[in-house]
């Protein structure tokens, strides 16, 4: 949801982390509003109001709602942040699965399709899995859902989303540490609402160490998938380096803070990446256009091997895996003292002459 905060209290990072998108411009529309006892006159009218007040004195409660009967006031932050969830994201978080261990959302970023993204949530969910990381990939492609295609399944995928009960049968095991959760087969996306995918991940986090989510062309304009951002830990924005791509990748950094995803959490993949093009510089200056922000880095250039690609994908393979082995150690190291790396695996001749066959 989007919410106006008002409050002299930082709480942004903790309503982020409950999926909502944090506005400061009171002109802008929004679902409801954080205020004080000294901006609560200020605030939009006709959306919930939630007004935090500090220092103890409970007969502010009384003044605030003498103006606004229907304001909910509170003494403790934490509080008030956990029933915006309950009252106006309609989720009940008493019910949401406990998470007892490290989890993170890891999503892939791009504003338009073709230029990589699907690739690079399979390929990072893919090396995660292989590091020993108990991993699910989230086809949030509602309306295009290809992942399934990538590991050879073909059949009707259950409603889990109208259906969360439906969770665990929905889920399927495509190697090893690695799971897969399709896009419903029956689903029409403008009826997802945002809350329904805010549980979704949260039943995920508490079952998985990484969830990676490969999500839609021109997110921004999908209210239901903007929880994702918001609760992503690492964001991974796809780029190429043709022209008319670089114009669009100043656009990047706009389009993902309004979705509630912070520089700090924002990564930069280049695709296809050919050395005569524009240079790495020339790239990430385009995405840091405003100096005063955080600067967003390149993690990886990948080359452009479109042919062997292909033939990859036939056999559900990933290629430049040391590449991807770089990119996913940061969410390893996160996660390093809850992975266990897997045992090596001595490779039959059977193996090497079905390996090789397949080169």
């Amino acid at each position: 949801m989007r919410i106006l905060n008002l409050s002299n209290h930082d709480i942004t990072i903790e309503l982020r982390n409950q999926g909502h998108i944090i506005i400061s411009d009171p002109s802008e529309e929004v679902d409801a509003v954080v205020c004080n006892i000294d901006t609560y006159k200020l605030a939009p009218e006709g959306v919930p109001m939630f007004v935090l007040l500090a220092g103890g004195n409970k007969m502010l409660i009384w003044r605030v709602q003498k103006d606004y009967p229907e304001a909910h006031c509170y003494m403790d932050a934490k509080e008030l942040v956990n029933d915006i969830t309950a009252k106006v994201y309609e989720v009940d978080t008493s019910v949401l699965p406990v998470n007892k261990q490290k989890s993170l959302i890891v999503t892939s970023y791009a504003n338009k399709g073709g230029v990589g993204k699907t690739t690079t949530a399979l390929s990072i969910a893919t090396i995660i899995a292989e590091q020993g990381a108990k991993t699910v990939i989230v086809d949030m492609d509602y309306a295009g859902a290809n992942l399934a295609t990538f590991y050879n399944i073909n059949r009707e995928f259950m409603n889990y989303i109208a259906n969360p009960e439906l969770l665990d049968r929905a889920l399927f095991k495509v190697q090893g540490n690695l799971y897969l959760l399709p896009a419903p087969s029956d689903i029409i996306p403008n009826t997802i609402q945002p809350n329904d995918v805010y549980k979704i991940l949260m039943a995920l986090k508490s079952k998985f160490q990484v969830v990676v989510c490969d999500t839609p062309p021109s997110p921004w304009d999908k209210k239901y998938i903007h929880p994702v951002y918001a609760n992503s830990d690492l964001v991974y924005a796809v780029v190429r380096q043709e022209k008319f791509s670089v114009a669009e990748v100043k656009t990047y950094s706009p389009q993902l803070m309004a979705m509630g995803t912070d520089r700090e959490r924002m990564r930069i993949i280049l695709n296809a990446y050919n050395p005569k093009l524009m240079s790495l510089q020339q790239i990430e200056a385009a995405f840091n256009t405003n100096a005063k922000l955080p600067k967003v880095r390149i993690v990886a250039t990948v080359p452009d091997s479109r042919e062997d690609h292909v033939k990859a994908l036939q056999y559900g393979e990933v290629l430049n895996k040391d590449i991807w082995k770089q990119v996913t150690a940061e969410i390893l190291q996160s996660l390093s003292d809850e992975v266990i790396p897997p045992e090596p695996v001595h490779e039959g001749l059977l193996s090497k002459i079905r390996r090789r066959w397949r080169q």
